[in-house]
């Protein structure tokens, strides 16, 4: 008895060949750089641009108690929502 699996998993994976390269791009180009921004919101980084430790929350601490915060989220929601209209 012949097995026809591994000719039918082959044609399965096929569409792969041909959307792997995308999915890669966007990895590299859109996942990578939001993986390297959550891990630096959690250092300490001087003004010269070196990190000089570990930040813990202390960063989401200080933004939430930024006093313009809310100003800045309303008018990125409001560009959000022209720029989409």
């Amino acid at each position: 008895m012949r097995r026809v699996w591994p000719a039918r998993a082959a044609g399965a994976l096929r569409p792969l060949l041909w959307i792997g390269p995308a999915v890669a791009l966007i990895a590299v180009v859109v996942l990578w750089p939001v993986v390297v921004l959550i891990h630096s919101s959690f250092q300490n980084i001087a003004v010269d641009g070196f990190v000089v430790g570990g930040a813990g929350w202390r960063n989401y601490s200080n933004l939430w108690h930024e006093t313009a915060l809310h100003g800045v989220v309303l008018r990125t929601v409001i560009w959000v929502v022209a720029v989409v209209a």
